[in-house]
């Protein structure tokens, strides 16, 4: 299984609702299944599936020690997970593009 954890990185207006701004964008990118298959390179139809199927993307209020984070899940074989990856990828891609346009920055590591 791949993962990436995403956390809102050092941003410039220090307004407090960047977490706020970060979950709402989560959900704006998620509902537009065709922009990120676009992205990906893959059909729209396995874009919808991978974005609304639990818990290939879980937010995470407050977990653990009061640190709040976004979680993308990739798994299973060939070539299922191969076109999670890229979906995966395609997302936080489109993410962090949205979130610059508000200059607000995020970490992402994967694992």
């Amino acid at each position: 299984m791949t993962a990436w954890h995403l956390t809102v990185g050092y941003q410039y207006d220090g307004s407090g609702d960047e977490w706020e701004i970060l979950f709402d964008t989560v959900e704006e990118v998620r509902q537009n299944p065709l922009l990120v298959a676009e992205k990906a390179g893959v059909c729209q139809e396995d874009a919808k599936a991978y974005l609304l199927s639990p818990p290939a993307i879980t937010i995470r209020e407050g977990q653990p020690l009061g640190l709040s984070s976004v979680v993308l899940l990739a798994s299973g074989g060939e070539p299922g997970r191969r076109t999670k990856e890229r979906l995966a990828r395609a997302f936080i891609l489109l993410l962090m593009e949205r979130m610059a346009e508000m200059d607000i920055n995020i970490n992402v590591s994967a694992a």
